[in-house]
């Protein structure tokens, strides 16, 4: 179970990472609010600080 969780979260970063720009701010948005609803609170926070930083 733990490997399957770990594959998911790679690749929903990893679809995160494939847009740029403004899109990518919104990605990272999108990914927080369904991590926070998820009670994954570490990812939406990693989520929430890449947005951050792609507002920068």
């Amino acid at each position: 179970m733990k490997k399957v969780l770990i594959v998911g979260i790679i690749l929903g970063m990893t679809t995160v990472f494939v847009g740029c720009g403004n899109s990518s701010y919104n990605k990272f948005m999108e990914e927080g609010k369904l991590a926070l609803a998820s009670k994954e609170y570490e990812k939406a926070v990693s989520m929430f600080k890449l947005a951050y930083d792609e507002k920068k």
